[in-house]
């Protein structure tokens, strides 16, 4: 469900997520509103060394850094 409703997010800001799970087409602008998307929908804060957009994402790694963050504010 998290996975499903993360790549809805990104397809929903114009970027192509491919069948390996690689964000394609993505620009600052695009990377920037799917993240403050995702942080408002699953009420959380990606960490700020995530946020450099020149690092290669995957839905993968934001699943896992979503995942990771949920369990953190639900101790």
């Amino acid at each position: 469900m998290i996975k499903e409703k993360i790549i809805e997010i990104f397809e929903q800001n114009g970027v192509c997520v491919s069948e390996e799970g690689t964000l394609e087409d993505m620009d600052s602008l695009q990377f920037i509103s799917s993240i403050v998307s995702i942080e408002q929908d699953f009420e959380i804060e990606f960490p700020d060394e995530f946020l450099a957009i020149e690092n290669q994402y995957t839905i993968d790694l934001v699943v896992a850094t979503v995942t990771n963050e949920l369990e953190k504010a639900n101790g």
